[in-house]
């Protein structure tokens, strides 16, 4: 007969607790607690109170307290691998995912580089003067692969240089460069490895996105959509108003060229709903964009390459 584990008295207290707060919190995560120091921990803890709770458990307690509510909350079970990462915390709290991450990507600062840690980024070396004399600086800066020249009796770097690439691990020269140059890659501060809401999980990458940026890809992406919508025709709300300018246009067009007569009635009909239905559409800064051989030429484009993508994956 196999010995069940023993289970202490002070997991079971944990497992209790964190049951409950999973229970009374929406949106559920993970933070890697990885290199940031305790005083640190506090000061996002007392920032966030009322907001959001970052409570540590055990590794274990936390699986078995996760898998518990696989069937009361859709996507937790997902979390489970991602315990894996570094040092876990788990994330509670009754508010937005992004609003949280904004909250907490504010609270952050930057630090120096130390050896053994990985590169949150390409470390760029500017070119430009330095504050260094001509000596052994000139060495040091070689040795990295650094070009320099001497400006005003200062040493100039000649041109920007990748010292470390992203996810590359930061040597001892590496990081003694940077210090010497005033150059803070790190950041401390609370990294979140996922948060989940309504049975998605949103990455942390997903989440430190700049909002403008965020907003540009949404508008970029509204943007090929209408474009393609147009070059084949579809109607819906926003594509029936430039479909019509562009049914008016190649029908006088058509008119002009092969000296037809069209029914003036009926497109000066077609021009007025138009022209309603532009009123009621540039709400919104920009508006809609005007359909014209650019956006044409954009939506052959990326029909061309969603073909040449769906030939390469049937193959």
């Amino acid at each position: 007969m196999a010995k069940k584990a023993h289970v202490s008295e002070a997991k079971k207290k944990q497992l209790a607790e964190l049951d409950n707060l999973l229970q009374q919190n929406q949106v559920i995560g993970l933070a890697d607690l990885t290199n940031l120091p305790s005083a640190q921990l506090q000061k996002i803890k007392y920032k966030l109170r009322g907001r959001m709770q970052i409570r540590v458990f055990n590794k274990n307690v936390t699986k078995l307290a996760l898998n518990s509510h696989k069937d009361r909350t859709q996507g937790i079970s997902e979390l489970i691998p991602l315990l894996e990462k570094g040092i876990p915390a788990i994330l509670l709290t009754n508010e937005g995912s992004f609003k949280i991450a904004k909250l907490v990507n504010k609270s952050k600062s930057k630090a120096p580089a130390k050896a053994g840690q990985i590169a949150p980024m390409n470390i760029v070396i500017e070119a430009g003067p330095t504050q260094f004399l001509p000596g052994p600086m000139i060495g040091e800066f070689g040795q990295m692969g650094i070009k320099t020249m001497v400006e005003g009796g200062k040493i100039s770097i000649k041109d920007d240089t990748t010292l470390v690439k992203k996810g590359n691990i930061i040597n001892a020269k590496q990081a003694d460069i940077m210090s010497k140059l005033g150059i803070m890659p790190m950041e401390i501060g609370l990294k979140i490895i996922g948060l989940l809401e309504k049975g998605v999980i949103y990455n942390g990458d997903l989440l430190s996105i700049d909002e403008k940026v965020y907003l540009d890809q949404i508008k970029t992406a509204f943007n090929e959509s209408l474009a393609v919508s147009l070059f084949i025709a579809y109607p819906s709300k926003e594509t029936i108003s430039p479909l019509l300018k562009k049914a008016i246009y190649e029908e006088k067009a058509l008119e002009k060229t092969l000296n037809l007569q069209f029914d003036s009635a009926k497109v000066e009909r077609i021009e007025e709903v138009n022209n309603d239905d532009k009123k009621e559409e540039v709400k919104s800064a920009g508006g809609i964009p005007q359909y014209n051989d650019e956006m044409a030429k954009k939506a052959q484009d990326i029909i061309e390459k969603l073909k040449d993508e769906d030939i390469k994956h049937h193959k």
